[in-house]
């Protein structure tokens, strides 16, 4: 596996033991000059060293407390950058609960749309009388298990209910339009063609074991 590329240099790295070694250096010059006489005399002696090497000495110094320096502020950087992560991760692990109940509503309302019963009952006027058709509007085929003719209001006929459908399937997307509603408007109404006000309730299953009643507008 590809290792992460480290984004500090190499002057940047391992600060202590950075420091030590340049103590380390300093202190190994010090000793030179010390042990052998030779060359503390040649220091005394000429003064263009004693200012080359202090300056070394000076600039190393003000170099790692630079380098130090930077490296703190990155450092702050880094934690504050972390905090943040933190918080938003806290954040996250609140909001996963409230985001659960919302896609778990939605799958909910995609179930109910998908096996929701949606079937259109309504009657027309033709040349030769009013006829009725039921369209299946659902993601799926239903079984019709009646079609009642509810007649609401009539001058010779108290209101009544009759059958004149049923015990029939209808595939997704198609309609049946074979029902002629004058022959039972009439003997309903006493073999008269007054004026009557009448529904149709249509009684169908889908997806669901339970049958369910939609009925059509007045007519």
């Amino acid at each position: 596996m590809k290792q992460p590329e480290d984004p500090l240099a190499w002057w940047e790295r391992s600060g202590t033991r950075r420091a030590v070694a340049i103590s380390f250096s300093v202190g190994l010059v010090a000793a030179v000059l010390t042990i052998f006489p030779n060359v503390s005399q040649f220091y005394d002696e000429h003064s263009a060293v004693r200012n080359f090497l202090g300056t070394v000495t000076a600039g190393l110094g003000v170099a790692l407390v630079f380098f130090e320096l930077r490296h703190s502020s990155e450092a702050n950087e880094h934690r504050a950058e972390h905090n943040r992560l933190t918080r938003e991760a806290n954040t996250s692990r609140d909001e996963a609960p409230r985001l659960q109940i919302q896609v778990y509503q939605l799958q909910e309302s995609i179930e109910t749309k998908l096996t929701k019963i949606r079937l259109y009952v309504r009657a027309r006027k033709a040349a030769d009388g009013v006829h009725l058709s039921v369209s299946n509007l659902s993601e799926f085929d239903l079984w019709i298990n009646q079609v009642v003719l509810v007649v609401t209001d009539a001058e010779k006929a108290n209101p009544q209910g009759r059958i004149i459908g049923g015990g029939t399937r209808i595939s997704r997307g198609k309609t049946e339009d074979g029902y002629y509603l004058n022959d039972n408007l009439v003997s309903i109404n006493a073999n008269r063609s007054d004026r009557m006000t009448f529904h149709i309730r249509a009684v169908a299953v889908g997806v669901a074991d339970e049958p369910v009643a939609i009925n059509s507008p007045e007519y």
